[in-house]
């Protein structure tokens, strides 16, 4: 309604004449460069069955490069209702156990990183992992690496135990094939 207002007014010449246009200074912005694209991710998984109630999952993000580190991770998608111990947990209990088996010239870069534990629904209250459970480790690309596909090995053991009982413990092996570019 004020547009049509101000339209009327310069049209009829009634009214004063509007005062001109306070030039306001230019600014411009540089163009920031953000990667927004989806990074695609390899992955190898081993579905649930029913004598196992854990999904595992090894997952790498597809930007390998010589001389770069590059994020591995593991997931454990546990089935509700169970649980399964943390990474080197003390005997007797059958912990969680990831091994990198790596082709030359990749390397581990510290310590598997573990999420948070809860209390089991067990009579000891150890600590244990529900529903999805993500573990992370750095792996660093030799400057000199062949830019071929490379093979990378995990083996994922646990037990998958309920507050009732536990499972035989299990070892599966995921392998992955990943590209250095």
């Amino acid at each position: 309604m004020f547009a049509s207002l101000l339209l009327s007014t310069a049209l009829t010449g009634c009214g004063d004449a509007p005062e001109p246009a306070v030039p306001r200074p230019s600014v411009s912005f540089a163009p920031v460069e953000v990667d927004t694209s989806p990074q695609p991710v390899l992955l190898s998984y081993k579905p649930r069955t029913d004598d196992d109630p854990v999904i595992a999952a090894l997952r790498v993000e597809d930007r390998v490069r010589p001389g770069r580190e590059f994020e591995v991770s593991v997931v454990l998608d546990v089935a509700p209702g169970y649980e399964v111990r943390k990474l080197g947990a003390a005997p007797p209990a059958s912990p969680t156990e990831l091994t990198l088996d790596l082709p030359e010239g990749f390397e581990l870069v510290g310590e598997w990183e573990s999420p948070q534990t809860e209390r089991s629904m067990g009579l000891d209250d150890h600590p244990v992992h529900t529903g999805e459970a993500e573990f992370t480790v750095d792996v660093r690309v030799a400057d000199d690496v062949l830019l071929v596909d490379h093979e990378l090995f995990c083996k994922v053991g646990y037990q998958a135990c309920t507050a009732e009982q536990c499972l035989r413990p299990v070892e599966h092996k995921l392998r992955l094939r990943v590209g250095v570019r």
